[in-house]
Formats: C-alpha cells, sequence, structure tokens
C-alpha cells in the first residue's frame, strides 16, 4: 500500500490515520481478533473500578514465563505535571492513585533497569509532550511504579498497564503516548474477564475472537461476540 500525505495538512493526516487504524484493525481480525460487546447496556461506574484492579491482578506467568532470579528491572511511567488527576470524575484517575500513588495523568509507560526511566528519548508523540512542558518551565514527571521485578514480571506489568489506559492513537479513551500494545498482546487478553475484555474495547483495542480461542469455556453471557 503507498500512501501519499502532505505532512503540513491536518486534513490529510486525519485522512492518513483513519487509513491506517482501519488496516490494523482489519490485520488483526485476520490474526483472531474481534471486537466484543456488552448486551444491553455499557459497562457501568460500579463495575469499571473492579474491572480494572482484576486486570491488574490477572496472573501472566504462562504467557511471559516464571520470574528469574534477576530483580533489577522495574515498571516506570512517565507524567504531565500539567495534568492533575480528577480522582472524583474520572475512575482510571482513581485507579492510577489508588494502586500506584500517581498525582498527575500518566502519558508514557515502560519498563526498564538503571536509568532507563530518566532516558526521556522516545517517539514523536513523546517529544511534543515534553516540548510543550518545556515551554512551560515543565518537567517530565518520572515515577517508578514497581520496583525488584524480573524481566517476565515487569512485561507483565507493562502489559497490563498499556491494556488498562490504552493508547491514544488507537481510540479516544487512550491515555499513553506508546505506539504499540507490548509483547504477546494476543495471547495475554485471552485472560483477562469479560469484564476486562470490555474496557479492551472501549480504549480502542480488539479483544480476541473465541472462535479462535480454545479452553475458554464458561464465558460470562453479558457479552457477545461478532461473528465472521
Amino acid at each position: 500500500m503507498i500512501l501519499t500525505v502532505d505532512e503540513n495538512s491536518p486534513s490529510d493526516l486525519k485522512k492518513i490515520i483513519t487509513k491506517l487504524q482501519k488496516c490494523r484493525k482489519a490485520l488483526l481480525r485476520t490474526l483472531g481478533y474481534e471486537a466484543v460487546s456488552f448486551q444491553g447496556s455499557r459497562v457501568n461506574a460500579a463495575s469499571v473500578l473492579p474491572a480494572l484492579e482484576n486486570m491488574l491482578a490477572v496472573d501472566l506467568s504462562s504467557i511471559y514465563g516464571a520470574s528469574s532470579a534477576d530483580n533489577s528491572y522495574y515498571v516506570y511511567v512517565h507524567c504531565d505535571p500539567t495534568k492533575g488527576l480528577d480522582v472524583r470524575n474520572n475512575l482510571k484517575h482513581l485507579f492510577l492513585a489508588s494502586k500506584f500513588g500517581l498525582k498527575h495523568e500518566p502519558f508514557y509507560v515502560g519498563k526498564g533497569t538503571g536509568n532507563r526511566a530518566e532516558e526521556l528519548s522516545r517517539n514523536d508523540g513523546h517529544r511534543k509532550i515534553r516540548a510543550r512542558l518545556t515551554q512551560l518551565g515543565k518537567e517530565v514527571e518520572v515515577v517508578r511504579v514497581a520496583v525488584g521485578l524480573s524481566e517476565e514480571e515487569s512485561l507483565a506489568l507493562e502489559s497490563k498497564v498499556i491494556d488498562i489506559l490504552g493508547i491514544r492513537s488507537f481510540g479516544q479513551n487512550g491515555m499513553l503516548v506508546n505506539l504499540d500494545e507490548g509483547t504477546k498482546a494476543q495471547e495475554r487478553r485471552r485472560l483477562y474477564s469479560p469484564q476486562g475484555r470490555a474496557i479492551l474495547r472501549k480504549n480502542g483495542f480488539l479483544a480476541p475472537n473465541p472462535e479462535k480461542i480454545t479452553g475458554l469455556g464458561g464465558l460470562n453471557s453479558a457479552v457477545t461476540y461478532r461473528k465472521k
């Protein structure tokens, strides 16, 4: 596919982003993904926070492997100090404050060792946020949300945070400027509850198609899947 776009034209950029998102979804469907929705109603507020907590608690060791002896890894987030968490009106913000002690909205998540968290050279979306903060006389707030992890544990936590917060380029509910969904996205998303998969869908991700998944009997009837 060859696409021509004027990078100085907002209209052209919007069209190309829309086209690429459609191509991505079409490709993922061929790989076994399908959208998921609730019957009759959306996820209600009372169920969102427990669903987020359950997603964080899911054991992904079967996907990323057992923990190794090296516990030098950690998971970090880069936060925007100009955007305080609104814990009264935003359940994701409440989740972030209660689980990770954050005070400002994160826009990037990663894992690493040593000084990786403090190295701020990332993608173009990340650069634009840094540039805006610099103009305001601010700096990126770096927070290590979990330390003393094995590489496998850091991969699992990083991936779950991506699923929970969403990626901005995938949908309007996404919070992160990360460019990818983390490793083994399809495999790990099979382990989430129906409520967790509904949150994935609201974040702009595609939940796995159960017709291509084995060993998942007894799915909650409140969730339906579209057949191809």
